[in-house]
């Protein structure tokens, strides 16, 4: 099993996780060693973890190295488990398994160490089934505030009067950020990463750009739906603050399928995917005035509406699936003031309606509605005071399905309606399509997190 089998669908930024990164804030993190591995002396239901040093609390703490046992796989259903520090050591916890397992709950005053992937009736542990969960901490040895939290300042005053694109994806580091009312500042890149190093003062709209979905496909007979998988390659989207590390896992969408014609005519044509929402990571040193950010997805496109020829069924093309909002990630040394934040979800495009001029000897079935898009995610961290700005991360509602035309046995099969894919977990499936066409399920609600560090 390779560790996307394992982590991609479900797990990636589970609440767990990014409870540990917050928890580094308050000085628990490990500062060398305690890797995780399979059993060195051959693979078993075991977990090698070697020696090393870590902090809980602020205290610092040694661990000598040792194996951890692992409970015995379920025989039908996975677990995820967890083996976390404490003060007086290494400790485990079994998940409970499931069709879609959760993690345990970190309990308080611990450091995650790892997650572990217990496919069931599985009989030993690899590699590829440890998820390294450790936050290792940065050089500076008092734990300490960050020594030069906002960057370098290299790329000088952003002043924006008017609507202002810009590519932070290989870093950009501003001594302000100044965004005028009225005005529009887009980080265009995938990932975005932009330090401050005094204030960020938004009295307009901060947003992302969007990148496109899945392309069409050309589905004939409709079929089953399929949810959108979450992106197959994890990539790093937290960049060092405190030297943290930390895995994030963007979206995906999909188009709807085409329908199917009997005895010609023309079939709807599928809707188009939805655009993802891109993410963006701002350390500011000094204060946030909020103003609006934005990291919203687009709209999936309506499946086209069947067109009989006058001896045919044709079926409703189906709706493509909503676009997953993105991610933002704050880090500010100073206050952070009222505003707004959104990241939501589009909603899935309606499947198209189908047709048959001859409906007593033809019929065609709409086509099924495309999954809304997932609500995003925003992390904050804070160090000054928190004015409370409204976050909103709703998630897409599902397309409608498409009417069904004509009652005959000579039939056109609706298509199937996009999915969207999960920023952190497998996304919602889109409408079934052929003969027994459906609504598109509805996105993922978001998630935030606000720490005081």
């Amino acid at each position: 099993m390779t560790a996307e089998t394992a982590f991609t669908s479900g797990t990636i930024g589970d609440a767990t996780e990014i409870d540990n990164v917050t928890r580094a804030c308050a000085q628990a993190g490990v500062r060398n060693g305690l890797t995780p591995s399979q059993r060195a002396a051959g693979a078993n239901m075991s977990v090698d973890v070697e020696a090393g040093n870590f902090y809980v609390g602020g205290a610092r703490y040694a661990y000598a190295g040792g194996n951890q046992a692992v409970d015995a796989a379920h025989a039908t259903l996975n677990r995820y488990d967890i083996i976390y520090f404490q003060s007086d050591g290494l400790h485990y916890a079994a998940g409970t398994p499931a069709a879609a397992p959760a993690m345990p709950v970190l309990p308080a005053a611990s450091l995650l160490a790892a997650v572990i992937y217990v496919a069931a009736a599985a009989t030993s542990i690899v590699d590829a089934d440890i998820r390294d969960e450790r936050v290792v901490l940065g050089s500076s040895p008092d734990l300490g505030p960050p020594r030069y939290l906002g960057g370098t300042g290299a790329d000088g005053a952003l002043h924006v009067t008017g609507a202002t694109n810009v590519d932070a994806s290989a870093g950009k580091h501003y001594t302000s950020i100044t965004v005028d009312s009225g005005q529009t500042l887009t980080f265009t890149g995938a990932r975005n990463y932009v330090f401050v190093s005094g204030d960020v003062t938004n009295a307009g709209t901060i947003k992302v750009g969007t990148t496109a979905g899945g392309t069409a496909q050309d589905g004939g007979n409709g079929g089953q739906p399929t949810a959108g998988a979450a992106y197959a390659t994890p990539y790093t989207f937290w960049k060092p603050f405190r030297g943290l590390l930390y895995p994030f896992t963007p979206g995906t969408s999909s188009a709807g399928t085409r329908g199917s014609a009997n005895l010609g005519g023309t079939p709807g044509s599928a809707g188009t995917a939805g655009n993802l929402a891109s993410s963006l990571y701002l350390e500011v040193a000094g204060n946030l005035t909020v103003g609006t950010f934005q990291a919203n997805g687009t709209a999936g496109g309506n499946g086209g509406n069947g067109v009989s020829d006058g001896s045919s069924g044709d079926g409703g093309g189906g709706g493509g699936g909503g676009g997953s909002a993105g991610t933002f990630m704050f880090v500010v040394g100073g206050n952070v003031s009222s505003g707004t934040i959104e990241a939501i979800g589009a909603d899935g495009g309606n499947g198209g309606n189908g047709d048959a001029v001859a409906p007593e000897t033809y019929k065609g079935y709409g086509g099924g509605g495309g999954a809304g898009g997932d609500g995003g995610y925003v992390v904050m961290f804070y160090r000054g005071t928190y004015g409370s700005p409204t976050i909103t991360l709703t998630e897409g509602a599902g397309g409608t399905k498409g009417a069904d035309v004509g009652s005959g046995a000579g039939v056109g099969n609706g298509g199937v309606g996009g999915g969207s894919g999960g920023n952190r977990v497998a996304g919602a499936a889109g409408g079934a399509g052929g003969t027994t066409p459906a609504n598109g399920a509805n996105g993922n609600a978001g998630a935030s997190w606000v720490y005081a560090y």
